[in-house]
């Protein structure tokens, strides 16, 4: 629902270029991929904390973060518009980071939040 209300109503009060969006709390990524997937010319800047996750007996530990990041790479035909990062509230050298890079340090036009409530 998040997503066709983006794309339904946000979209069209967006400026007329790429817009860079940023998305807190990524999770797993599907908001902000599909969020890319929506808009696209969109640079989408996906964050998560990067906490460690072990997702079976079976496997190894994990982070988010590593999460994340392979459900990007599963979709290689955003790879070039969509980025991962860690972000994690209070963590200034995760803000200094993003700031540092030419395609944030002009700040994005629209940032969300998807999680749990």
């Amino acid at each position: 629902p998040m997503l066709s209300f983006i794309c339904a109503h946000v979209a069209p009060k967006l400026p007329m270029r790429p817009v860079r969006v940023l998305e807190l709390g990524s999770g797993c990524g599907l908001l902000g991929l599909g969020v890319a997937t929506c808009f696209p010319d969109a640079l989408v800047l996906l964050t998560d904390p990067e906490l460690p996750v072990v997702l079976s007996e079976d496997a190894e530990p994990t982070s988010t973060l590593e999460w994340l990041r392979g459900n990007v790479e599963l979709n290689p035909q955003l790879a070039d518009r969509v980025d991962t990062t860690p972000l994690l509230w209070g963590e200034r050298r995760h803000v200094d980071t993003i700031r540092a890079k030419e395609r944030w340090s002009p700040g994005f036009d629209l940032i969300l939040g998807s999680g749990r409530s």
